[in-house]
């Protein structure tokens, strides 16, 4: 496997090749292949931690993607801006690996087809780009484990078709949880324990009726919890508060 990688010719050898997966394949540091085949759709790494590459140098050309799956292995330096222009894209997951800087503002081009972003366990950071919000078909977002700051931004109140938002870990602060969480119905998980958000917890749960999970851990927050929570959240099966400073009884109805 290590010399196969290693050929030059590994796109000229496979001329039509549609995916390609390692896991756990590796067993020293290795540098990358010199190219790939412009015809790949799914390019999927998983825990190849001597897998050394630059993200940047990695992706070129590889515009027919669909899926991009690398985790848990040593890509490192930017998300690449050009991966914007990968409008096939329906899934990015490039979590666990050495990546730094900040997300592209392109990647926010990707609004037609992209289902997943998750870009956590890495060391990003900078302010979150307004154009995340408009990848409407989004059901996945997760940049936990990261170093993001700033505040978190108002447009994700666009990301409409979102089960799952993680941005747990990061430096966000001194903003409070933010009030748009309340106009995305379609949330299920929601996670932002670990920031410096502060505040209290805000009155905005009447549309969240279908969420499941919530982490609100370690994030500076005072006052009540508020009853409305009690009263809406009626399929939590998951509430963090813990590490706060909140204060006042526990609504009934999370006590049921």
């Amino acid at each position: 496997l290590n010399a196969t990688l290693n050929n030059p010719l590994i796109s000229t050898s496979f001329p039509y090749l549609r995916k390609l997966f390692f896991y756990n394949c590796f067993n020293k540091t290795l540098p990358p292949p010199l190219s790939l085949p412009s015809s790949l759709e799914e390019l999927v790494f998983i825990n190849n931690p001597s897998f050394v590459a630059a993200l940047d140098t990695f992706l070129q050309n590889l515009t027919s993607l669909r899926r991009l799956i690398l985790i848990g292995n040593s890509f490192h330096g930017e998300v690449p801006f050009y991966i914007g222009g990968f409008l096939n894209l329906e899934e990015v997951t490039l979590s666990r690996n050495n990546l730094s800087g900040k997300i592209p503002a392109s990647l926010g081009l990707l609004r037609k087809n992209l289902k997943v972003l998750d870009l956590s366990g890495n060391n990003l950071s900078q302010c979150l780009p307004h154009s995340l919000g408009n990848l409407s078909q989004l059901l996945k977002l997760d940049l936990s484990f990261n170093a993001f700051g700033c505040r978190i931004p108002e447009n994700l109140r666009g990301l409409q078709s979102l089960h799952f938002l993680d941005l747990s870990f990061n430096r966000f602060g001194n903003f409070g949880v933010p009030l748009f969480l309340g106009e995305i119905p379609t949330l299920k998980e929601v996670y932002l324990s670990g920031n410096f958000l502060s505040g209290v917890i805000p009155d905005i749960w009447e549309n969240l009726g279908g969420v499941e999970k919530l982490g609100f851990s370690e994030m500076g927050l005072v006052g009540n919890i508020p009853a409305s929570m009690g009263v809406h959240l009626k399929k939590l099966t998951y509430l963090g508060l813990d590490n706060n400073k909140l204060d006042g009884p526990v609504p009934y109805g999370l006590l049921e």
